[in-house]
């Protein structure tokens, strides 16, 4: 079994992005699992050129995709949609609002255990819930692209996009990255010991 696990770099009012700081924290192993890694710039088109070279390269077992968002909770993602409703711009400045592929189904459902996830992660204290909504911004658009190209390769990666709280003091950085780093290893050492991760079909409309 591989992982691959994926955050992104800085974005306009997020200079140091968390999601970035615990991907680099993990080694290249997970309980004795392959663990592929990578930082996504947080530009659209690159992002998601990448994420799809990413999937083919590596055809992972799992991907599990992270990002911000300004909740002091973990947001299990259980749909991604395709659509850009955000007008603010990418790192690189563009704005990109409507669909993220012309050829795709309006959603996609994520196809990780997320509601056995966010059980097992409520008996352990962590706060999680799970969500329908990814946002309007890079995170739904790697987490659609990802989905997109795992049906259109026939790859048999069961994936799903994860936020996580934002550091919400500098002074407290080392204890918000270890915390949120122990939460998201917990969320993959359930996956590849506890809970085998199933692949649906994909919602089409």
């Amino acid at each position: 079994m591989s992982i691959l696990l994926t955050g992104f770099g800085p974005f306009p009012g997020v200079p140091r992005n968390p999601s970035q700081l615990i991907v680099e924290q993990f080694s290249n192993t997970l309980a004795g699992r392959s663990l592929h890694k990578a930082v996504l710039p947080t530009v659209y088109e690159v992002a998601g050129s990448t994420i799809e070279s990413l999937l083919r390269e590596t055809r992972p077992d799992i991907c599990l995709c992270l990002g911000v968002a300004n909740d002091d909770f973990m947001r299990l993602e259980t749909v991604a949609r395709n659509h850009g409703t955000v007008e603010k711009p990418d790192e690189s400045g563009a704005v990109r609002p409507g669909p993220v592929a012309k050829d795709g189904p309006d959603t996609y459902s994520c196809t990780l255990p997320f509601a056995s996830i966010h059980t097992a992660l409520e008996r352990s204290g962590i706060a999680a819930e799970l969500s329908d909504d990814a946002g309007g911004y890079v995170c739904n658009h790697v987490f659609y692209t990802a989905r997109h190209a795992i049906e259109r390769h026939g790859l048999a990666t069961a994936c799903g996009f994860l936020h996580i709280p934002p550091i919400r003091s500098a002074d407290r950085e080392d204890e918000a990255i270890d915390a949120l780093g122990g939460a998201v290893q917990t969320v993959l050492e359930l996956l590849v010991d506890g809970i085998v991760p199933t692949r649906r079909p994909a919602i089409r409309h």
